[in-house]
């Protein structure tokens, strides 16, 4: 119950200048074959996916300046009651609230 794929033959050149590893083009080629060459070369290919995840990480880290970046700013107010009375410590806030605004606004 395999899967089978028949290799075209090739305009200009003959089945043995084209065969490659051991597989002539006349036989089918399984999905038990390519398997096989898979499991024979895993080795190989987890190497070169962990060598190519390392040298991206490289590159990323080192060669590649960031493109964007964020910041905020929280401001918490107190409420106050309207029966109470402003106090130096209140006027202080509001100054250093209108400092802070001007800085948001200056912002892009």
């Amino acid at each position: 119950m395999g899967y089978a794929v028949r290799i075209p033959d090739l305009p200009g050149e003959t089945r043995d200048e084209v065969a490659k590893g051991g597989i002539s083009l006349s036989e089918e080629l399984t999905l038990q074959d390519v398997v096989r060459v898979l499991r024979k070369r895993l080795i190989w290919i987890v190497f070169l996916m962990i060598t190519g995840a390392i040298v991206a990480y490289i590159f990323s880290s080192y060669f590649m300046t960031p493109v964007y970046s964020a910041s905020t700013q929280l401001i918490v107010n107190t409420k106050h009651n309207e029966n109470s009375f402003l106090t130096y410590t209140d006027l202080q806030i509001s100054l250093n609230l209108i400092e802070i605004y001007k800085e948001i606004l200056k912002k892009p």
